[in-house]
């Protein structure tokens, strides 16, 4: 089991297009595998939310928000993985 930071713009809470949609798909599948999978949007982390979940894996979806500190955060710590669609 792993755990999992989702982070982009926007989840199907919040929009229903078509990235949400794929978003949504992918954290089903990842839940059902019995990993755990915490979103957050984009204009909501930080710097220092990277850093108290440094030990997690990233998936960056969508992340046009993301603030530049947040970006260099995650590169310090993690390599995060980005889902392109």
């Amino acid at each position: 089991m792993s755990e999992y930071i989702f982070i982009a713009d926007f989840f199907i809470e919040n929009l229903r297009g078509g990235a949400e949609f794929v978003n949504e798909e992918l954290i089903k599948i990842l839940r059902s595998n019995g990993h755990i999978v915490e979103k957050i949007r984009c204009q909501d982390t930080t710097s220092d939310y990277i850093l108290r979940n440094r030990n997690k894996k990233f998936i960056l979806s969508n992340f046009m928000r993301l603030p530049k500190s947040a970006k260099d955060e995650l590169h310090k710590v993690n390599r995060p993985q980005r889902l392109y669609h």
